[in-house]
């Protein structure tokens, strides 16, 4: 009768048991997994950091868990974390700390943990070591964590199973704890069905797609003869139209292209086309490259592909503590599109044109870096001009999100000997309202499975050895047969006229009434201020005194609640 009730529950609640974890920063697959643990608020030490809520979950090689900290921090760095694992589910084996004995704690700011035993630390531990993947890179007040559930310390086996008990302390002070009460957090490894991972295809699935790779080379490596197996293998493998590289210092665009044919010759009427941006960027492509400019050290592509143009914006942001200069210059990226958006760009593209930004971002640090990215939320708006809607039907970029082949992870950079675990550092992002993503995947050949590997002519060592960064692969098709998508939203609910202005009045006319109050701003191509002006609610028709305004082009901004789009202004 027991084992009737066991397997009815497990059948009962099979939706939540089918649950699939991926660390991707993305979080909505967290929503179904029972929560374990409320650890209530208003009990933070001096860091600020109030721990709440715990859930977790497992497949046969992982162990995961979902943590909110209580304020926005970096979880690899500048805080005192530490978990801590009573693996065989004793108190009075391991440390003892929080009333639970722990054989394993890892502390995630200083990025170092340790073996327990009964009589004190006996091992000391990385982040390699025991497979500990955290997500996101960037700060957050919530973060996923992966961890092996077997691995090997100094010949010990371990395997986490049946059950364990858990406990977080944030070591600061007088730091909180979760659970506040001693005894840790209990959790059961029940059993699940296998874990669904994310689908990708080494090989393209329509020889129509057009496939975009993205890749850190480290340092000039792709160059090194001691790994041209191993780059020659990968690139056999992805066959790639459009190469996106970074960190090549010491070679040139005609040299990578040159050493590109060597590894996938040209057929009849191919060739490699080539640019490149000081220090590191490089493009290689199969399409011809029409245009090149450079924005502090990332390159900016436009590509013919025949009936319609491509622009492919390669970045390759400053890197680790650098958080300043890295958001300059992804506002000035952001800047670039905008004006592309606008019709400001030194690039001759018509309206509707698609855009891709990729490259290794180093988001290593504020979130509000990525949200730049995607959404145009510009931070130094006093050098790089407004905010704006970065696609053309008036949305946020779209991310490929490309996972790892055969893993849960979306990590695009490993380095075992390093102190940091793996992060997603890469990215492809682009203009959803005219490209479709059909594939996208980070090759990782040590995760891949072995038959998948050998299919893709790989070795399992391939990527690794390449770079420590992995090529991030997407295929995608422009939406339609031009490269103008009918989907881009007017912004003709304000009308403006004369444009260009010739006299001293600018007039603003709207399809209806305001329904609310709406402030608009007349901002010059520098992003300067130089009219502000409240229109009214429940009127239709504004005028502007543009008297003292000298010639130039300017732009009109309304606020961003209103969802009308920034108007180009041409003062005569």
């Amino acid at each position: 009768m027991r084992l009737f009730i066991v397997i009815f529950l497990f059948l009962l609640t099979g939706e939540i048991y089918a649950q699939r974890i991926l660390l991707d920063d993305l979080f909505d697959d967290w929503q179904d997994v029972p929560v374990l643990h409320t650890d209530k608020g208003g009990d933070a030490g001096p860091s600020g950091i109030d721990f709440r809520t715990l859930k977790m979950w497992h497949s046969e090689d992982y162990l995961f868990l979902y943590l909110e900290t209580g304020r926005e921090i970096n979880l690899q760095s500048g805080n005192a974390i530490t978990i801590y694992l009573d693996t065989d589910n004793r108190s009075n084996t391991g440390m003892q700390v929080s009333g639970i004995g722990a054989e394993i704690s890892y502390n995630f700011g200083s990025r170092g943990g340790s073996i327990h035993g009964n009589f004190g630390p006996v091992a000391s531990i990385r982040h390699a070591q025991i497979g500990l993947i955290t997500s996101p890179t960037v700060t957050s007040d919530r973060f996923e964590i992966a961890i092996n559930r077997r691995f090997t310390i100094n010949g010990v086996n371990y395997f986490l199973q049946n059950q364990l008990r858990i406990a977080f302390v944030s070591e600061e002070g007088n730091g909180d704890r979760l659970p506040d009460l001693n005894g840790g957090v209990e959790y059961n490894f029940n059993p699940i069905p296998p874990l669904l991972l994310p689908e990708y295809s080494v090989e393209r699935r329509n020889p129509a797609h057009i496939r975009f790779v993205a890749y850190n080379v480290e340092r000039d490596k792709l160059f090194n003869p001691a790994v041209r197996q191993e780059y020659t293998r990968i690139f056999k493998a992805l066959k790639p139209d459009i190469i996106g590289f970074s960190e090549i210092y010491d070679n040139n665009s005609s040299a990578t292209a040159a050493l590109i044919e060597s590894m996938l010759p040209s057929e009849s009427g191919q060739q490699w086309y080539s640019g490149g941006v000081f220090p590191d960027i490089r493009l290689v492509s199969r399409y011809p490259i029409v245009d090149v400019r450079r924005v502090d050290g990332n390159g900016i592509f436009l590509l013919n592909m025949g009936s319609w143009r491509l622009i492919c914006i390669v970045a390759h942001l400053p890197c680790c503590e650098n958080e300043t200069a890295r958001q300059l210059e992804i506002d000035n990226i952001m800047a670039f599109v905008r004006n592309i958006r606008l019709g400001v760009s030194p690039l001759d593209v018509p309206q509707g044109t698609p855009i891709i930004i990729a490259g290794d971002m180093n988001f290593v640090g504020f979130r509000s870096q990525l949200l730049t990215l995607m959404t145009g939320d510009i931070v130094n708006n006093n050098i790089h001009g407004p905010d704006f809607r970065p696609d053309w039907d008036e949305s946020d970029m779209d991310d490929a999100l490309p996972y790892v082949t055969d893993a849960p992870f979306s990590y695009t950079w490993y380095s075992p000997a390093g102190t940091y675990s793996a992060g997603r550092l890469d990215f492809i992002v682009y203009t959803g309202s005219v490209l479709v993503n059909h594939n996208s995947f980070s090759l990782v050949s040590e995760v891949m499975s072995a038959d998948k590997r050998q299919s893709a002519g790989l070795s399992v060592n391939d990527t690794g050895t390449a770079s420590d960064h992995f090529p991030i692969v997407m295929d995608f098709s422009l939406k339609g047969t031009s490269g103008t998508s009918n989907n881009i939203k007017s912004n003709n609910s304000c009308r403006v006229f004369p444009n260009p202005a010739d006299e001293s009045e600018l007039n603003l006319r709207f399809d209806a009434v305001l329904e609310r109050e709406i402030a608009c701003k007349l901002l010059t191509s520098e992003g300067k201020s130089v009219l502000e002006k409240n229109l009214t609610k429940g009127l239709a028709e504004f005028q502007l005194n543009l008297t003292g305004i000298p010639p130039g082009i300017y732009f009109l901004v309304f606020d961003k609640q209103s969802g009308l789009d920034n108007i180009r202004i041409i003062r005569n």
